[in-house]
């Protein structure tokens, strides 16, 4: 099985199909305390089911109706409730990313494109829904319609010999298991680069649902091109300087022209 890779004070591995965090217990209106917070943290993030985003920590009626949205967004029934096929919706049981490429011993090359790739899967929720529980997966022919709240992967490069070296390539849809990046020239070139897809929320918990990350390490080096705006920044300094060394050469040559009538 690939393994998560967390460096502090060394490389942790981990698996890389995580349990998906969940809250302590079913909410419902009247309940507080900070299960309440984060879920209308999380809510908060799709206007759609929660505009207001107000964390009071109180499950009220502002928070009940936006599950009732949730519930009607994602076919379920509808009771205002947390319940477990509710919070299936917002941490599914079972999330799997497994990261093709780079998978390790790449040599990509700064200025040029290349596809970033990955295959991710939800394990089938276990309750009766609309469409028989069924989960899209990347050989859907139509990801966006996934029952599923987190649709996005970050897609960031990290570093083993620098823990705290992360550079966020892009945000992209959970299943659709593919990025161009052209790698900028800013990056600093490196052996020991790997790329890093996770998925679920940052806030309020900091870390995501699900995540994988290169088995090995693989290399960005200083490349052969140059980009077209860097080419043409060139030509203009040139024709810049060009510009000075004629009027320099014709300052010199009245110069000498003075001199030879004294």
């Amino acid at each position: 099985m690939k393994k998560l890779i967390f460096i502090f004070l060394g490389v942790l591995l981990l698996a890389n199909s995580v349990q998906a965090k969940s809250f302590s217990k079913e909410l419902k209106a009247g309940d507080y305390g900070d299960d309440v917070k984060n879920l209308q943290v999380i809510l908060g993030t799709d206007p759609s089911i929660y505009p207001q985003k107000v964390v009071s920590g109180y499950f009220g009626s502002l928070t009940v109706e936006a599950i009732k949205k949730l519930q009607t967004k994602y076919g379920l029934t509808v009771t205002g409730i947390l319940d477990k096929p509710t919070q299936e919706i917002i941490f599914p049981s079972n999330i799997s990313l497994n990261v093709i490429s780079p998978n390790g011993g790449e040599s990509w090359k700064k200025n040029e494109t290349y596809s970033i790739s990955w295959s991710a899967s939800v394990v089938p929720w276990n309750y009766n829904s609309p469409n028989g529980g069924r989960m899209y997966d990347n050989s859907s022919e139509n990801y966006t319609n996934s029952n599923s709240f987190f649709q996005y992967v970050s897609l960031d490069l990290v570093k083993d010999s620098d823990p705290s070296y992360i550079h966020h390539i892009g945000s992209v849809n959970f299943y659709q298991a593919q990025y161009q990046w052209k790698i900028p020239n800013s990056i600093p070139e490196a052996r020991d680069y790997r790329l890093r897809v996770s998925i679920g929320p940052k806030l309020p918990y900091n870390n995501f649902l699900a995540s994988d990350t290169s088995n090995n390490p693989f290399s960005i080096l200083g490349g052969g091109s140059v980009s077209p705006d860097a080419v043409e920044k060139l030509r203009e300094q040139i024709r810049q300087m060009e510009s000075v060394l004629n009027q320099l050469q014709a300052q010199l040559n009245a110069m000498k022209a003075i001199l030879a009538n004294l």
